[in-house]
C-alpha cells in the first residue's frame, strides 16, 4: 500500500500514528506530495480529485481519501485494534470526529493567516474558529482520563489536534489555558512514535 502526504499535516500524522499503532507501518510505502489550496497538484489528482491528503493507495489501485476512512480501514485490517467494540466504538468515535473537527478549523486559520493578503484578512472569523477549538479541548479535557493510558483513534486525534496548535502558533494560550492536555501532549511527544512523527521531526535533524 502507499500513503500519500506530507510531514505538516495533522491528518496524515494521525494516519501515520495509527499504522504505528496496527503494527501496519511496515506494509505501507510512505510518499511525499505537494498540496496548496491555491494552486493544483494535477499530477496528484489522478490519485485523488480532491487533491488532499492523507490519501492511502490499496494493492488493488483502490483510493482511500480521507484520514478517519483510512483509520477505520487499518483497524479492520490488523488485530491491533484501535477502535472497541460495542457501545465504546461510538464514544470513541464521537471524540476522534470532535478533534478532527477542531482540526479543521485550526487548518483554516493556517490557510487564512498564510495564504491570504493582509488587508484580506477577516479576524472576526479566525476568531469564530478558535472559540470553536477551545470548547472542544475544553469538552476533550473532560474525558482525558477516560483517553490517554490507550492509543484508539480519540486520543491519537487528540494528541494530533495539540501538536498542530503548538506547531502552528494557534490558540496560544492553549497550554496555560488547558494544563491537563499539555501535559498529556508533552509525555506523549517524548514516546517514539510520536517524536517521529511530529511535523518539525526532519527538521530537527533527528
Amino acid at each position: 500500500m502507499v500513503l500519500y502526504g506530507t510531514y505538516t499535516s495533522p491528518f496524515v500524522r494521525k494516519v501515520r500514528l495509527a499504522l504505528h499503532f496496527t503494527g501496519l507501518a511496515k506494509n505501507v510505502e510512505f510518499r511525499l506530495v505537494e498540496t496548496n489550496p491555491t494552486i493544483p497538484n494535477l499530477n496528484y489528482a489522478q490519485k485523488n480529485p480532491l487533491m488532499r491528503v492523507p490519501a492511502l493507495e490499496l494493492e488493488n489501485g483502490m483510493i482511500l481519501a480521507d484520514s478517519k476512512l483510512i483509520c477505520r480501514y487499518l483497524d479492520e485490517l490488523s488485530p491491533n485494534t484501535i477502535l472497541p467494540t460495542g457501545h465504546d466504538k461510538w464514544r470513541v468515535e464521537s471524540r476522534h470526529f470532535l478533534a478532527d473537527g477542531a482540526l479543521d478549523s485550526a487548518v483554516l486559520i493556517r490557510y487564512e493567516e498564510a495564504l491570504r493578503p493582509k488587508e484580506k484578512l477577516w479576524p472576526e472569523w479566525i476568531k469564530g474558529q478558535e472559540e470553536k477549538i477551545r470548547k472542544t479541548l475544553s469538552f476533550l479535557q473532560g474525558y482525558l482520563d477516560e483517553m490517554k493510558d490507550r492509543y484508539y483513534l480519540d486520543s491519537l486525534a487528540l494528541h494530533c489536534l495539540l501538536g498542530y496548535l503548538k506547531f502552528r502558533g494557534i490558540c496560544k494560550s492553549w497550554e496555560e489555558d488547558f494544563p491537563k492536555l499539555a501535559d498529556y501532549y508533552t509525555t506523549n511527544e517524548k514516546k517514539e512514535a510520536f517524536c517521529q512523527t511530529a511535523p518539525d521531526y526532519a527538521q530537527r535533524g533527528s
